[in-house]
């Protein structure tokens, strides 16, 4: 059975997500208890989702527990850094 919004490289040959996706999310709400330094770790662990997932708002929204505006923002930073990794790869050849 096809699971609406996600790829076939999100799951393993079960159709399940990876074990470290649950534990992204209880890291994010732990996180969160630590005040400002907690948002920022909480922050910097969904951009390193969001760059390994290749941006995609959808994923982080599920994965993540992001409203659709929040995970579009993540996804949108993720792709601009992607794209600037990708101009300075071009540059250095």
């Amino acid at each position: 059975m096809t699971q609406i919004g996600r790829s076939e490289a999100d799951t393993d040959e079960r159709g399940a997500l990876p074990r470290s996706t649950p534990s992204l999310y209880r890291a994010g709400a732990r996180a969160e208890s630590l005040g400002p330094a907690g948002d920022r770790i909480r922050g910097d662990r969904v951009l390193h989702e969001a760059l390994t997932a290749g941006a995609d708002p959808l994923h982080l929204a599920l994965v993540v527990n992001l409203s659709h505006t929040t995970a579009s923002r993540y996804a949108a930073i993720a792709q601009n850094l992607l794209d600037d990794q990708i101009e300075q790869t071009a540059r250095n050849e």
